[in-house]
C-alpha cells in the first residue's frame, strides 16, 4: 500500500471528482483551480511526487492522468469523503 500524505489524498480526490477515467485526462490549471479550495498554493511538486510513486503519469506537456492503482485510490478516498457526509455512491471500475 502507498503512504499519501494530506495534500496526494487531496490531489487524488480531486481527480475522482473531476471523473478522470482510463481514457480522459486533466490539465494542470484544471487541478489548480480545484486545489486553491483546500490550501493555497500550486499543487505541481504533488503531482509530481504521485507521479513517481507511479499513481499519475503525464500525458502531454501540461496534462495528467491516473494509472489504474491511482485511479482505484482515488476512487476509495473519494468514497470514504462521501461517507463522511452521509452520501453514498456506486463506482465501476
Amino acid at each position: 500500500m502507498y503512504e499519501l500524505d494530506e495534500e496526494e489524498e487531496q490531489i487524488l480526490e480531486i481527480c475522482a471528482r473531476l471523473s478522470i477515467s482510463k481514457n480522459k485526462n486533466v490539465n494542470l490549471h484544471t487541478i489548480q483551480k480545484r486545489y486553491k479550495k483546500y490550501k493555497k498554493g500550486s499543487p505541481k511538486k504533488v503531482i509530481e511526487k504521485l507521479c513517481a510513486k507511479g499513481l499519475m503519469r503525464k500525458y502531454r506537456k501540461e496534462n495528467y492522468d491516473l494509472t489504474k492503482e491511482g485511479r482505484k485510490i482515488s476512487h476509495k478516498l473519494y468514497e470514504k469523503s462521501l461517507q463522511k457526509l452521509g452520501m453514498r455512491i456506486l463506482i465501476v471500475f
